[in-house]
């Protein structure tokens, strides 16, 4: 118990001493070589504690019951950041990652209008089937069309690994499903079967779901994807998550890219 509540008021400090940053990971079209977006990652610089990964402090917070400041914390940084991003984009979308005390909270709407304004039409929320999620509501329904009627656009993060994906898809509209990399062939691991991914694929694709595929990071599973359609791909294999000043530099090499290619 004194344990937790250490590490709890160390959380609380790092909110109030701004020691948390951000990391946006790409996501590239495999077609045209376009980004087409990035995932916004929390970060954790203590002085305490070193450098934490996001494993080792984002569980604890949610089992703290300070998930709601932390993904506030994310929307204001999101909030400031999203104008230099669309100066070198406008047509990017940047998702964030929502735990379910998010989606429970009434006020979480009002809230993300409040800190992402004009902008959360280039906003996706990611939903991972944690907690509360387990057993879709009407409430949790309800908040997502509040939030889908302000423009934004809602994704099933790591979709496949849990049990109740298909009743989320049963239950609530969505834009996009994120395939987990689990499903992704592996030349570490010859002889994994592909129905998988392809039976994911085939849902996604009769529903009109937007698929992005997540953790590629061998040609051979960019091969795989592109050869069944699925052309948002975020990975290694493309970028690690990088600063906002690196993401903006990532944006501006791959527009000079294009428009070398394109005078060819």
């Amino acid at each position: 118990m004194r344990r937790e509540r250490g590490f709890r008021g160390s959380l609380l400090r790092a909110l109030e001493r701004d020691e948390f940053f951000l990391e946006y990971l790409p996501t590239v079209d495999l077609v045209t070589g376009r980004c087409l977006g990035a995932e916004a990652l929390i970060r954790w610089n203590s002085p305490e504690l070193g450098r934490m990964p996001p494993e080792s402090f984002i569980r604890p917070a949610e089992q703290l019951d300070l998930m709601p400041q932390i993904t506030e914390w994310v929307m204001r940084r999101v909030g400031r950041d999203i104008e230099r991003l669309l100066e070198a984009d406008p047509t990017l979308r940047v998702s964030l990652n929502l735990a379910p005390e998010d989606i429970l909270d009434p006020a979480f709407v009002d809230r993300a209008k409040r800190l992402l304004g004009a902008h959360i039409d280039h906003i996706e929320f990611e939903l991972t089937e944690r907690g509360s999620l387990h057993h879709p509501s009407e409430k949790i329904r309800a908040r997502l069309a509040d939030l889908r009627a302000l423009g934004a656009h809602i994704s099933l993060d790591d979709f496949g690994v849990g049990n109740s994906n298909l009743a989320y898809l049963l239950h609530f509209e969505v834009d996009s499903l994120k395939i987990d990399r689990v499903f992704l062939p592996d030349s570490r691991l010859p002889g994994i079967g592909t129905e998988l991914i392809e039976a994911i694929i085939s849902i996604g694709k009769r529903l009109g779901i937007r698929l992005v595929a997540e953790g590629v990071e061998e040609l051979e599973q960019a091969d795989f994807l592109r050869a069944r359609g699925i052309t948002a791909v975020q990975g290694f294999l493309f970028s690690r998550p990088l600063s906002i000043a690196a993401f903006v530099e990532f944006l501006a090499a791959k527009k000079a890219l294009l428009g070398e290619q394109a005078a060819e």
